[in-house]
């Protein structure tokens, strides 16, 4: 599944190394399965492209979506902010975000190692008990 939203980069944060010129730059935001990647209005070339495993969390603030991205992305950590049409667009644009990365990790941890299971002779039933410990009876109220 692949959605877009037309977003404006803001000037902060990542934005503001990524503006070559002053005026705001027009971008899609593009989401598939596993990227994220913002092509200007005018080009069919991604000029960002982010794994949404460098993604370390993302939200919204009134017409704004934000990005907080690891290091291991290509344009480097920091956050990327981008400006919708409105609120609606922006929370829309986070829930998806959001799920998507969700979905990415739950997958992730799919592939990573599994669990380690505790033999039977380290389980609490196995372990000796000390039957010399009695409990001390207290004084009655």
């Amino acid at each position: 599944t692949e959605h877009v939203w037309q977003v404006t980069l803001a000037k902060r944060g990542l934005g503001a190394s990524l503006s070559s010129d002053n005026t705001s730059a027009v971008y899609r935001l593009c989401l598939t399965d596993k990227v994220l990647s913002l092509i200007r209005k005018d080009s069919m070339e991604p000029q960002i492209e982010l794994s949404l495993s460098s993604i370390r969390s993302c939200g919204n603030l009134k017409t704004y979506f934000f990005l907080e991205i690891g290091r291991s992305s290509a344009i480097g950590a920091g956050e990327l902010w981008m400006e919708t049409e409105d609120t609606n667009i922006a929370q829309n644009v986070h829930q998806t975000v959001y799920h998507a990365m969700s979905s990415n990790y739950s997958s992730r941890e799919d592939l990573g190692p599994k669990d380690r299971h505790r033999s039977s002779s380290a389980t609490e039933s196995s372990k000796p008990t000390n039957i010399t410990a009695r409990r001390q009876p207290g004084p009655t109220a």
